[in-house]
This record gives C-alpha cells, sequence and structure tokens, in this order.
C-alpha cells in the first residue's frame, strides 16, 4: 500500500534537501491587491473577479487546486432564465426562483441574501460560461433536458431537476423549473456499465476554471502553499502568514498524493487512511514548510473549504453526524474557518450539515414510505430531495428509518436493477442491490412485518391503512406527496429497507481500531455477506456522505463579522464553504458550489470595488488598481452598508 511507502519517500526527501542545502521554497511576490486562501470554486471566482477590475490575486492553496469542488458532481444550481433553461422549454425569473429557495432555506438564510443570489444567478450562469465552463455539446449548442427526477441524470444530460422545485410546498409556491446545471465535456454520453462509481463532472468545472485562472496575467497561483494567520495592521486584515513546501518535485508529488488518498473516502469506509494522510501532510508542512507574509492591500479572502474532515471538530459542532463519510477534500479541516477566527472573526450555524442516503433511482423508491423506528409514523414527503428527506429523518426521527414497500414495487425495483438497456449508472444499481438484498427485511402481514423491524403493530399498520387509503383517493393527506409516485402498498409480502444516518460510539470505535488496509481485504470476500454482518454490528452501510455546510459569519459583502459586535472587519472576506451562506439553509445538488461562485464574485468584487452587488458595480471595472490607495477605489457610500 503506498502509506506504506512513504516514510522512505521521506528519507529521500530529507537526503535531497541536505544534499542541497537549499530548501528552495518559492517565495511569491511580497505584496499583492488581493490574496485568496484556497483554490476551489469559490477561490477561483473571486480571483477570476477580482482580476476582471484590474487587481493583482495571489491564490494559495494546500496541494494543486480544485478543492472540493473538483472532487464533487459539479453541478451547480443556477436559474433566473439561463440558456439552458431556454432550451429545456421553461420560463424562470429571479422572482420564482427566490419563492422557491426561501421555502429551502427554513428561515436560516436572510431575504437580501437569498434574493441577491436570485438576481445573480443569471449572471453567473452567464460568468462560468464565459470562463470556459460549458453547458451544452457545442456540435449541438443546446442543454440536454433530463425530465425525470434523478441523483445524477443520464451522461449526456446538462439540465435536470435536482432539487425540490417539483415537490410540496414547493411547486405551490412557485413556477417548477429545473436548475441542475452540469457541465458537458466531450464523451459524456458514452455509458459505462461495469463502473460502480458516481459519473462526476467537478473536474470538468474545475478545469475551465483552472484554465481560466492561469492564463490571466493578473493572477498568481502558488501550490503547496498553506495559510497560518491573517496579519492585522489598525484593524485592518492586511495580509496574510503562509506556509509553504519546498519547490521540489518530490514533495509536491508526495503531497499531492496525500491529498488524493484522503478525498476517496469512499473506499475507506474506516476513516483510518484519510486521518493518516492528514497526518503525514501536516508532517511534512511542520517539518520542510517555511512562512513568509503577503501583503494585501485590498483584502484578504478565505475560501478554503468546511470542516466535515476534522473529527475533533465533528464531535464538537455536529455530533449527531460522528462518524459519518467526509465527502470533499483533506482542506476540509477548519483550517480556514479557523484562521478567519485567529482574526477575531465569529463563526455560525456550525451544527449544520448535509447527510445524503440516496436510493432513487430507481424512482420506485420515491413511492415507498418512510417511516420512523419509534412511532412507525411518516414524517416527509418521499418525493422530495434526498439531502432534505435526511435533514427532516435527524430532525423528526432521530437519524434512523424503515423505508416500506410492498411485494409489486419490490419486484419493479428488482426488475429496474436488471434490465441492463435503461439509464441507470452502476452504482444506482449497486445501492439498490444493497438495499433490497442486505438491509431488508420481510413480512407476510403489517404485524409480521412490524415485528421484524421492532416496530409497533398498530403504528404500522394505521400508517399504512392512511397511506393506502390517500393513494386510492389519489392524494397525500399528510404531507402532499405528488400523485405520480403515490400508489398503494397492499400486495404481500411486505419489505422494510433500512436506512440509517448515524452510527453510534462503538461501531465508530470499532471501524478506528482496524488497519488502514482493511477496506481492501474485505474486497476479497462477498460483499453482501460482509455488509449485512456490519450491519448487524450497528455500522452503517453504504456510509453517509457528509460535509458542513456552516462557517464563519460574513454579512452580504462576504465581510467577516467580528466576534465581539458582529460588524464587518475590514480586509477580511469569506465564502464557499469557509462561510455560512446561503446553502447553509437547505442543501440540494449544485446549491454549494453556486453559493461558492455567487460568494467568491461578490467578496472579490467588495475588495477591489468597495461595492458587492453585481449590477451597482458593473460601471466600475477599471482595468487596473495598480499604485491605487484604498480611498481612490469607487465605493457607493449609500449602499455600502447593505451590499
Amino acid at each position: 500500500m503506498f502509506l506504506s511507502k512513504v516514510p522512505n519517500r521521506i528519507a529521500a526527501i530529507r537526503k535531497t534537501l541536505s544534499a542541497s542545502g537549499d530548501m528552495h521554497v518559492p517565495v511569491p511576490d511580497k505584496s499583492y491587491d488581493v490574496v485568496v486562501m484556497g483554490y476551489g470554486a469559490a477561490g477561483a471566482a473571486a480571483a477570476l473577479e477580482a482580476a476582471a477590475a484590474g487587481a493583482q490575486v495571489l491564490v494559495i492553496d494546500g496541494s494543486v487546486g480544485g478543492g472540493s469542488t473538483q472532487r464533487s458532481g459539479g453541478v451547480i444550481y443556477l436559474g433566473g432564465g439561463t440558456q439552458s433553461q431556454i432550451d429545456a422549454g421553461f420560463e424562470d425569473d429571479a422572482e420564482n426562483m427566490y419563492r422557491c429557495l426561501k421555502i429551502e432555506s427554513e428561515g436560516a438564510v436572510d431575504d437580501d441574501r437569498m434574493r441577491a443570489f436570485c438576481e445573480e444567478s443569471k449572471g453567473n450562469f452567464e460568468f462560468l460560461r464565459d470562463n470556459g465552463v460549458k453547458f451544452a455539446d457545442p456540435s449541438k449548442d443546446k442543454a440536454v433536458y433530463w425530465p425525470k427526477k434523478a441523483s445524477l441524470p443520464p451522461g449526456d444530460s446538462t439540465i435536470y431537476w435536482s432539487g425540490n422545485e417539483e415537490a410540496q410546498p414547493w411547486a405551490s409556491a412557485a413556477r417548477p423549473a429545473p436548475r441542475g446545471h452540469w457541465p458537458w465535456f466531450p464523451g459524456c454520453g458514452d455509458k459505462n456499465e461495469d463502473s460502480v462509481q458516481a459519473p462526476t463532472r467537478g473536474h470538468v468545472l474545475f478545469n475551465a476554471l483552472d484554465a481560466a485562472v492561469t492564463s490571466n496575467p493578473n493572477i498568481v497561483v502558488q501550490e503547496h502553499c498553506r495559510g497560518v494567520s491573517v496579519l492585522m495592521e489598525n484593524g485592518r486584515a492586511s495580509g496574510l502568514r503562509v506556509r509553504a513546501l519546498p519547490d521540489l518535485p518530490a514533495i509536491g508529488a508526495l503531497n499531492q498524493m496525500l491529498y488524493g488518498i484522503a478525498t476517496m473516502t469512499e473506499y475507506d469506509f474506516t476513516g483510518n487512511a484519510r486521518r493518516e494522510c492528514m497526518r503525514i501532510s501536516g508532517e511534512l508542512f511542520e517539518e520542510f514548510g517555511q512562512e513568509h507574509d503577503v501583503t494585501a492591500t485590498k483584502g484578504v479572502i478565505i475560501s478554503a473549504g468546511g470542516y466535515f474532515f476534522n473529527d475533533s471538530w465533528v464531535e464538537k459542532y455536529a455530533p449527531d453526524r460522528r462518524g459519518n463519510m467526509p465527502l470533499g477534500n483533506m482542506g476540509d479541516d477548519g483550517s480556514g474557518i479557523a484562521t478567519g477566527q485567529g482574526a477575531g472573526g465569529a463563526i455560525t450555524m456550525m451544527n449544520r450539515c448535509t447527510t445524503w442516503k440516496f436510493m432513487a433511482p430507481p424512482n420506485g423508491f420515491l413511492s415507498a414510505a418512510f417511516v420512523d423506528t419509534k412511532c412507525a409514523q411518516r414524517f416527509s414527503n418521499e418525493d422530495v430531495y434526498n439531502a432534505k428527506l435526511v435533514d427532516r429523518q435527524f430532525a423528526r426521527a432521530d437519524g434512523k428509518a424503515w423505508c416500506i414497500i410492498d411485494s409489486k414495487l419490490y419486484q419493479e425495483i428488482e426488475a429496474e436493477i436488471q434490465d441492463g438497456s435503461n439509464v441507470l449508472y452502476g452504482f444506482q444499481r449497486w445501492l439498490s442491490v444493497i438495499s433490497l438484498k442486505a438491509l431488508c427485511k420481510q413480512g407476510n402481514s403489517w404485524a409480521q412485518l412490524a415485528r421484524a423491524c421492532g416496530l409497533p403493530a398498530d403504528g404500522l399498520e394505521k400508517t399504512m391503512e392512511r397511506y393506502n387509503d390517500d393513494a386510492r383517493r389519489g392524494g397525500d393527506t399528510n404531507f402532499g406527496k405528488q400523485p405520480k409516485y403515490l400508489r398503494p402498498l397492499d400486495e404481500p409480502p411486505f419489505y422494510a429497507v433500512w436506512v440509517d444516518g448515524t452510527i453510534g460510539a462503538p461501531q465508530r470505535a470499532l471501524l478506528r481500531a482496524l488497519p488502514i488496509a482493511a477496506p481492501k481485504y474485505m474486497t476479497m470476500f462477498p460483499m453482501l455477506p460482509l455488509i449485512k454482518a456490519a450491519v448487524n454490528l450497528g455500522v452503517t452501510m453504504p456510509p453517509s456522505p457528509t460535509f458542513s455546510l456552516g462557517g464563519l459569519h460574513v454579512d452580504i459583502s462576504q465581510r467577516v463579522l467580528n466576534e465581539k459586535d458582529l460588524k464587518p472587519i475590514p480586509g477580511l472576506y469569506a465564502a464557499g464553504r469557509s462561510a455560512s451562506g446561503v446553502a447553509t439553509g437547505g442543501y440540494v445538488s449544485g446549491l454549494s458550489i453556486a453559493d461558492a461562485v455567487f460568494a467568491g464574485r461578490r467578496a472579490a468584487r467588495h475588495a477591489t470595488l468597495g461595492v458587492a452587488d453585481a449590477t451597482a458595480a458593473a460601471g466600475f471595472y477599471t482595468g487596473s488598481l495598480a499604485g491605487r490607495e484604498m480611498s481612490e477605489v469607487p465605493i457607493m457610500e449609500a449602499t455600502q452598508s447593505k451590499l
């Protein structure tokens, strides 16, 4: 295994550096207009926006860039009348989008921020397109629309329903329109039947932004460089202390490999490989890194990710998600948030996370009834976006639930899994097989199924009686589930699939005690029996992907607020998952990346032009900020505090 060879690699690095007598640490210019800490979607958007205003920009990253964006599915939640929406035959506008997302946020996002996000969404679509992100096959010049609900649509699709637009109560509040925009790339319509890996496109999105950044003469990217602390002068952020690794190919390659292994959490269900990679990378920076200070005359923008890769922070801020599979990258260790805190920044909504337990497609699972484990009562309409369903599962059912189906629905789902001619991805088939064959209980009556699941028989019988009555009448009187997914579940035998978004303390201890190579060796055995055994021991299978949504407390201009009085810290900004933002209120596919682009651009506009609002700033792109003091930068005094 690669990690077992790391000590020898580090010894070779020490020998090389000792022989040369020179650490070869790259030192960028000492002064820039804007310094960006973290190079994912938020960092790239901030750098490009600042450069467009004429700023000289330094971007640093602990590895080689990409962040959690590169690791993601690459979906971007955009609306307001984008060209892709028009291609798909849908009308949308900022007000319509706002009405939908206002319900999504459940009051956690203030109206000014949400309105600004929706008003600038179409412009952010055009910004991404202008910077090389393709949302349609150039040969056809038209987006491909997928009409069905899906965790990810078929490969040639570039726009689909990635949220709750068609579900209640969203559909009653706003005209439904698809907003999941998926980047196009050559060959994206090719089907790989054997792959059990999700067909992610985060790399497609980031590679386009990276090409735009690296070709911009106003932007310098410093790889293998971490932020240490914000430099403060007279109460203002004046720069960033950084620690950079030597400019030696061997050490850069090793650090990049560590970051890569740590992100492959789907192959590391114990989490031990991730922990080891983080430890080794930290020691590399401690032993070989050198610190130096970089001045930022206009602003420092922190866009270094969230915190779910940091076990102690998860324990502190999101204890109900302990042991869940971190989704993101090694930079999601809370270091960006901590850097902002070190400058006096406040944090907010740190308990907010998103956890996924995707089951549909196959879309037969949308016709199931989900019940809690105590009273056997439904707690949501099952046709909502999966992260919303899991949010409700945590809030109303302690994170655990049973997915109830009947014999007819079981057979339909099984047939869809086995049909190799349909559009299911390999990973969707595999997860469905696990659900039906490893996580399933059976009973010939509701009472028998209740006994098998440890549920109250009278509770399950009453719940299913009402559900089936509603289905026959064509209307869900509990939660308003769409009629197309509402059907009687009345043909025995009945089945219940275990859906658990939590993992207990003994099980977490068991996983941590396993050797790093355990996941590799387990592939040598039949998987379904192993999964059944794990579930019997209380280990959640499949693991529950989770990432954090809370972060530094920022105003609508993305200025970090002081923890003492919640007033902006001059010159200090945060974006992406380092900050609390639009996605913090409620996550749907693509909202985190869309929020990152929105927040990164706003932070850069305010830092360079003194105004964050896109429309207000449009007339102030002056080409160069070189040699100009902050007082000379155009500032719209009347709207400064609000924007």
